[in-house]
């Protein structure tokens, strides 16, 4: 390997995971990093692959023979950066979320309404199985999707633990130096944070090699999804389908032509105390996750403004440059990526080994470039609509399917042009009204977990399970009431407008709490103390006007907006 090879005008980066460092361990010193790879060792990973055994692979860093599951490639679609310190079935939570989510919804919505419609036709018989098929349908494919996708062609990743050769050492080590190489061939670089992320040594290399040549690399999208935000969008989503499909089984009779009396009175009390039940057991599981990411996300804005890499963490460094198994001596890794960020964001001219201004260089495009894209997207004013949009509206097949089958079916013969539009109104109102529940629950529930987290650390409630069963009943309540008037003004009258009423409040809570988020969201971020005190980062470094010079000796790195600069998903 050498030499590091001088930098493509064409190159655009990804990165390596950080905390791979357990799979990688050190370096030898007789070597130095490179943008260069032999094209045998630059290789991909099918994302079906990477996720099978259910997130196994995600587990350990161990893995010696796996490496037969990756293959050689020319491009990788998603460099998939982490750090093996956080929990393996978050990050494999999170990979279903981003990659198979909107086609899950998408392919249960389509199955329901294309049923519903064979149904009304007579053409295949009726039944609680188009209910069942719908969420069927997004069951696998949120689960599958990557291997029906694979059919036709898969999505190619990186995975240090499948890429890399772990079973011999000198395939792994010219991987390793050769590391940039795998995210010069990569589309996209996919960020699984936790607050260990920006910690670690190589999740700063990856950043740092990504974002060297961001000039160059429109088109190229980073996406940060914080893990523990993919759980509790999945907890939302069970707890919205259980609720759901209780519903439905106690009103369905209704729903496709039933009478109103006082059976039906009975099963609206019963799934009220049902939903109730529901609610009440998995609410408060929903807000602790929830606050447990608000104190994550805390965490975000002072590792970007106070970032600096020279206070990254090794696993090198944690051992004490010596092998815990052998008691081998071994070098630093840091003196390797140390020397890479000289070559991409020194100037031009200085002597090797003279200061940290290349460093202070990198530092400052994480804190004055980096931080305030991924702050606007990432933190406790934003929420990832479009993914809870994908998971809440799955639990509401049964009553699209009512809603589609009724459509079909048409109004009653006799039915003159305002009671035709009365009608279709509340036909509509039935399936819009869960949807938009959906949307506020997922909604609410991330500001009822930012209140919990602001009492948590502002002193006035220490104990976190308390509050979250406090918060949880605030919660059952509210969305309860909503639930309710929306039930008996719609079944109160079948000639009624009243139904309009609860939907319009419900509206106008959601675009408050919506509207609310996106004014928090668009505030400047300052770093916090534990406590939720502001304070200064110390140390805050001024930009540094003349970097980076040697990486293409081009002024059009710092002069490209954020917004140009990485597109973020949260």
């Amino acid at each position: 390997m050498g030499e590091v090879s001088k930098t493509r005008s064409d190159e655009s980066l990804t990165s390596f995971s950080s905390a791979s460092l357990p799979c990688v361990q050190s370096l030898s010193s007789t070597r130095s990093l490179s943008v260069a790879l032999e094209p045998s060792l630059l290789r991909g990973v099918p994302l079906h692959q990477a996720l099978s055994r259910w997130g196994r692979h995600w587990v350990s860093s161990e893995a010696t023979h796996a490496y037969e599951l990756s293959r050689q490639t020319a491009r990788l679609d998603n460099f998939l950066s982490h750090d093996w310190h956080t929990s393996g079935w978050k990050k494999f939570l999170a990979l279903l979320v981003l990659f198979n989510s909107r086609a899950a919804a998408i392919a249960s919505t389509g199955m329901t309404m294309l049923l519903a419609i064979l149904q009304s036709a007579s053409i295949v018989p009726d039944g609680v199985w188009v209910t069942c098929s719908g969420y069927a349908t997004f069951a696998l494919v949120f689960l599958f999707w990557q291997r029906l996708r694979a059919l036709v062609r898969p999505r190619v990743v990186f995975l240090d633990k499948l890429c890399i050769a772990q079973h011999d050492p000198m395939l792994k080590e010219r991987a390793i130096l050769g590391l940039a190489a795998f995210l010069d061939s990569s589309d996209n670089l996919t960020v699984l944070w936790s607050p260990a992320y920006f910690r670690r040594l190589w999740c700063s290399y990856e950043m740092a090699a990504f974002f060297r040549h961001a000039d160059k690399a429109r088109g190229r999208h980073v996406t940060v999804m914080p893990v523990t935000s993919a759980v509790l969008l999945c907890v939302l989503a069970v707890q919205f389908w259980i609720m759901s499909i209780g519903e439905f089984l106690v009103l369905r009779d209704v729903e496709v032509g039933g009478s109103v009396g006082e059976s039906f009175w009975r099963n609206v009390v019963i799934v009220g105390a049902l939903t109730t039940g529901i609610a009440g057991a998995l609410v408060p599981v929903t807000l602790y996750i929830g606050i447990q990411l608000m104190d994550d996300l805390q965490k975000l804005p002072q590792q970007l403004q106070g970032f600096r890499v020279q206070d990254s963490l090794s696993s090198c460094c944690s051992w004490q440059h010596v092998r815990p198994d052998t008691g081998e001596r071994i070098p630093c890794d840091r003196a390797l990526v140390f020397a890479m960020l000289r070559k991409w964001y020194g100037r031009s001219g200085r002597a090797a080994g003279l200061g940290e201004e290349h460093l202070d260089a990198f530092n400052d495009f994480v804190t004055n470039r980096l931080a305030p894209s991924v702050l606007k997207t990432v933190g406790f004013g934003n929420f990832p609509v479009a993914y809870a949009f994908y998971l809440s509206s799955s639990a509401n097949v049964p009553w699209l399917a009512a809603s589609v089958g009724q459509l079909a079916r048409g109004p009653a013969p006799d039915a003159s042009g305002a009671d035709v539009f009365l009608w279709a109104v509340r036909v509509l109102l039935n399936v819009t009204f869960l949807i938009m529940m959906g949307m506020f629950i997922s909604r609410f529930s991330f500001s009822l977990s930012w209140l919990g987290h602001h009492l948590v650390h502002h002193g006035h409630c220490r104990w976190k399970l308390c509050l979250t069963m406090v918060l949880s009943q605030v919660s059952v309540a509210f969305v309860g009431s909503l639930w309710a008037a929306f039930r008996t003004s719609m079944y109160w009258r079948q000639d009624s407008w009243l139904p309009v009423l609860p939907f319009l409040v419900l509206m106008g809570c959601t675009i408050g709490l919506f509207a609310q988020g996106w004014r928090v969201s668009s505030t400047p971020s300052t770093p916090s103390t534990e406590a939720g005190e502001i304070s200064e980062v110390e140390g805050r470094r001024p930009r540094m006007s003349g970097v980076p010079v040697s990486a293409a000796e081009s002024q059009e790195f710092f002069t490209v907006s954020p917004r140009d600069l990485i597109t973020v998903s949260f």
